[in-house]
């Protein structure tokens, strides 16, 4: 018998008769789906917008950059020795 949070609550002959239940949430997308009225033709083209495949980033419409940095090679790190203090 698999573990269970919710129960069905019952009060027989002065006991509390506890039987455990099963949540079923497909109830519940089924009246959200309801509520939006969304038809199998919405879900079709839902499903196709999902399947299509992502735009390459030079595809995406955005503005250009309004500046340009320049290319740069990475500075090497420099040390420096400590000098004795005279």
């Amino acid at each position: 018998m698999r573990a269970t949070d919710d129960f069905d609550v019952e009060a027989r002959d002065g006991q509390l008769i506890l039987t455990p239940v099963r949540i079923r949430r497909d109830g519940a997308v089924r009246a959200k789906l309801a509520e939006l009225a969304l038809t199998a033709e919405d879900m079709a083209q839902a499903v196709a917008w999902a399947r299509e495949p992502a735009l390459a980033s030079d595809a995406v419409n955005e503005p250009a950059a309004a500046y340009e940095a320049p290319a740069t090679k990475p500075k090497k790190a420099t040390t420096h020795k400590a000098r004795p203090k005279s």
